[in-house]
């Protein structure tokens, strides 16, 4: 049993239907979404609102608030898609720092709700007609970590968010409601140019074409362009190279020189004996990538002077010293 009542915030109503303690009214009947035991709603002067059961019980305050919001969510994205309305977003895209308005509902098909509370799994998922993955929307009790799952979502081209268990809705209306959130990962549509390099095995055959051939080695800074953050300009390309992104396709390991300076290393052994090392670099404000092709049996060094102390000197220096001699 919680210790403390105000910690349910979530009831059913009598139509089955998830109301949040700000939407409460005195004297209808309510049950709990997982025990489905009566519950009151207690709405006094002397304590915050909240729902009690009306017996002694041992639900889980967050648990019923995760379940009766996804319930909420769901039911009310899936009454305004058969109703063809609408669900109008604005956001401001950490992707290239303009503000972007869609319509949360264009190319949907479903509403899919997870009532298995699988790992790594969204609690309300968008699809459309093929099954694609339009948003997800992932609801964490408090201290939960980001699913990786959510992460792995941004640059991707589709919508995903993580809604807090505390949070309520102040009313049923749903449009009010997502104004309220800001996405974790959601379409841009600069990066939906050909250009742009944004998908890891796209990423993987252009790093790789570009060490095998000459000069065999390349270097860039990590910067905006064009609109576009954490991008490299590659020729006619621009490279996404969010250092989240670049550890996930490349991956490397850690050289610290100093707090400020960090040099990521990773090597791709090739099918001819050669080996192609990549470098993503960090120092202080600015980073770099870089790469060069080794043939066999021959390996880089990694001699560095002490330069880089020097405020003047950046990542885009190292990166050209690392491979370029």
């Amino acid at each position: 049993m919680d210790k403390l009542p105000v910690e349910y915030r979530w009831a059913l109503n009598a139509e089955d239907r998830p109301v949040p303690i700000t939407l409460a009214q005195r004297g209808e009947r309510y049950t709990c979404p997982l025990c489905r035991n009566a519950m009151v709603a207690r709405l006094g002067a002397q304590l915050q609102h909240h729902f009690g059961h009306l017996t002694t019980n041992r639900c889980n305050s967050e648990a019923v608030s995760i379940a009766a919001l996804r319930r909420w969510l769901a039911m009310h994205l899936d009454q305004a898609l058969n109703e063809r309305r609408a669900m109008p977003f604005t956001w401001q895209c950490a992707l290239c720092n303009q503000t972007h308005s869609q319509n949360l509902l264009e190319n949907v098909s479903h509403v899919l709700e997870e009532l298995l509370n699988a790992p790594e799994s969204p609690d309300v998922r968008l699809t459309d007609a093929q099954g694609t993955q339009r948003a997800a929307f992932y609801i964490l009790g408090e201290g939960m970590p980001l699913p990786q799952s959510l992460q792995q979502s941004v640059g991707q081209g589709s919508f995903a968010f993580a809604l807090s268990a505390a949070l309520l809705p102040e009313s049923d209306d749903l449009v009010a409601f997502l104004a309220t959130l800001k996405p974790s990962a959601a379409p841009c549509p600069l990066w939906d140019d050909p250009a742009v390099v944004r998908q890891p095995e796209r990423l993987r055959r252009l790093l790789i074409n570009l060490a095998n051939r000459p000069p065999y080695y390349f270097f860039g800074a990590v910067e905006t362009i064009d609109g576009l953050v954490d991008v490299v300009r590659v020729g006619r390309y621009r490279v996404w190279a969010a250092f989240p992104f670049w550890q996930r396709v490349v991956g490397g390991t850690l050289n610290r020189l100093s707090p400020d300076v960090e040099i990521f290393i990773q090597n791709w052994d090739q099918p001819d004996g050669g080996t192609i090392y990549l470098y993503y670099v960090r120092i202080r404000e600015t980073r770099a990538i870089a790469l060069r092709r080794y043939p066999l049996h021959s390996a880089p060094s990694l001699r560095v002077d002490d330069r880089y102390r020097l405020l003047r000197f950046t990542a885009l220096d190292m990166a050209r010293e690392l491979v370029s001699k």
